[in-house]
């Protein structure tokens, strides 16, 4: 087998799968036999990509030191190392993309930041890292959601807590003009509505479409 041949019917090559299973003695070795780092399958995703999605720090760590894109953009989505991390909840892999440099406010083919898919999957010690680390904490999707919008939907209190600490804009609307509180109200998560009134939230904001208040859908 050749180190660079594609594999499959999607364009997949030897330093992709080992980097996608965490074989880092396998990475190392294709590397070494002059593999090309940014192979990418169809789908636009590159070794870096898939070892930053399922959590290989290692092989990560192994990829940036031979000069992988850290950017990479897959074709399906627009997502970024950075962003899959993120989402995907590791911790450390965000932190060691962050000081090599990554994008930290990169955006997916709908407007998503690294920081908003972590609020919305409810992985608060990665929104604090991020915002830590200079996000956009009112960073807004292409429906025009933020970080506050989908932590109260989600019914995540300790970051809605965390993100109106931060400074994160209270009553932001999405483009149906769906507020935080609406929208944590009509999810019926009611300590969230409680939060976000104490916190100064309007009471009486309705969205585009209903004649209902936070507190109508919260009555429900």
């Amino acid at each position: 087998m050749t180190a660079g041949r594609h594999y499959g019917n999607v364009g997949r090559t030897l330093l992709w799968w080992a980097a996608e299973k965490g074989h880092k003695k396998i990475v190392q070795q294709l590397i070494d036999k002059g593999a090309e780092i940014d192979s990418k399958s169809n789908y636009g995703r590159a070794p870096l990509w898939w070892a930053a999605r399922n959590g290989h720090k290692e092989i990560v760590q192994l990829l940036l030191d031979n000069g992988a894109e850290i950017d990479s953009k897959d074709n399906y989505g627009g997502r970024t190392p950075l962003w899959w991390a993120a989402e995907k909840g590791h911790k450390e892999i965000v932190q060691l993309l962050l000081d090599k440099g990554a994008e930290i406010d990169t955006k997916n083919d709908h407007g998503w930041t690294p920081l908003l898919w972590a609020a919305e999957k409810g992985h608060k010690e990665i929104v604090q890292l991020l915002f830590d680390n200079g996000a956009e904490i009112n960073a807004k999707s292409n429906f025009g959601r933020t970080p506050l919008w989908w932590a109260a939907g989600k019914g995540h209190k300790e970051i809605v807590q965390l993100l109106l600490d931060s400074g994160a804009e209270i009553d932001s609307k999405d483009n149906d003009g769906q507020t935080p509180l609406l929208w944590a109200a009509r999810n019926k998560h009611k300590e969230i509505v409680q939060l976000l009134l104490d916190s100064g939230a309007e009471a009486d904001t309705k969205d585009n479409h209903c004649d209902r208040t936070p507190l109508l859908w919260a009555a429900e």
